[in-house]
């Protein structure tokens, strides 16, 4: 199984289609963001503010040339770090985790729940792309709202209890 695994056009539809009336006015942070294609989509959807995080460099100046060439500067932040460092005095309303999979076991699990709890809103959303091979995972503190299913993904939507 590969580590990265782009979120396909086919899943960021559906989770854009799902958290529309959610993105326009909200402070969106991408953990493991990847290419950047969930927080670019809400930047496009009129969400406030989108902060990435990527810890890989190459692809977290890809994601700012992006920013760039859509004029989404003023809208955008990236930090090119590791995504369990972020710390944030403003909370965010929406909180996307697209994690490599190899990383996936209770532990990490544990590490990413405390993260998110730590960065969202009391009325905030979380979603998070999980292996579809894992044992289901809701974090405590959230319920899961909905799921979804896409090859060897699962997209978990959860708020806050």
């Amino acid at each position: 199984m590969s580590e990265v695994r782009p979120l396909s056009a086919r899943a960021l539809k559906s989770v854009i289609d799902t958290l529309r009336p959610q993105i326009e006015g909200a402070r969106v942070l991408d953990l493991f963001a990847g290419q950047g294609r969930f927080g670019m989509a809400c930047l496009e959807e009129n969400a406030s503010h989108v902060t990435f995080v990527e810890k890989n460099g190459k692809s977290a100046a890809a994601i700012k040339k992006e920013i760039e060439r859509f004029h989404f500067e003023d809208r955008a932040h990236v930090l090119a770090m590791d995504a369990f460092q972020v710390r944030s005095e403003t909370p965010f309303d929406l909180v996307f985790c697209d994690p490599p999979f190899p990383e996936w076991d209770i532990a990490f699990g544990k590490k990413l729940e405390t993260l998110i709890l730590s960065l969202l809103t009391p009325e905030g959303s979380s979603v998070v792309k999980y292996p579809e091979r894992g044992e289901p995972w809701v974090p405590a503190g959230f319920t899961l709202r909905k799921e979804t299913t896409f090859g060897e993904s699962r997209l978990l939507y959860f708020a806050r209890k």
